[in-house]
């Protein structure tokens, strides 16, 4: 029997699409899923990023971490990338971004509501792609740096 491990995952995004309109910059944050060996299974949030205001080219600072990875194994992961929306808190962007914790609560607030009452979600996908970790670790478990150019991506559009 194989033993766990636990990953790490670190985020960055290059080349967003704005959809925040003309006048204004989206403000994009990400959530990570579990689906574990099956694709297609219901997600299991791990975690999320924190907002990075005003950018198509956010380098989050939070770390998620996974556990229950098993080298060999199957271990299907989605990154969604949503742009954070300031009107739902009923506050302004300059506001939250002076109170991260704020932000991050609100954010966690949401993403709970959502997964547990299949209530709409208040802030808008720019994306996802779907991972097996396996493939991006590579064969012999190198952990080395790969683009996401590299991965195998897969859009997939979240359930309501």
């Amino acid at each position: 029997m194989s033993k766990s491990t636990r990953l790490q995952v670190s985020l960055t995004a290059k080349g967003l699409k704005n959809i925040s309109g003309m006048l204004d910059t989206s403000d994009p944050f990400a959530i990570v899923t579990i689906r574990g060996k099956d694709p297609d299974a219901d997600p299991i949030i791990a975690g999320h990023t924190d907002v990075v205001y005003n950018t198509l080219d956010p380098a989050w600072s939070t770390v998620i971490f996974l556990d229950g990875y098993k080298f060999g194994v199957p271990y299907f992961i989605e990154v969604g990338i949503f742009d954070f929306s300031a009107k739902t808190a009923g506050l302004s962007e300059k506001d939250l971004a002076k109170q991260s914790s704020l932000t991050s609560a609100i954010i966690s607030k949401d993403v709970s509501k959502n997964v547990s009452q299949r209530v709409k979600f208040p802030h808008k996908i720019m994306g996802s792609a779907l991972f097996e970790v396996g493939e991006v670790l590579g064969s012999m478990g190198n952990a080395a740096a790969k683009k996401t150019s590299e991965w195998r991506r897969t859009h997939r559009p979240h359930r309501k």
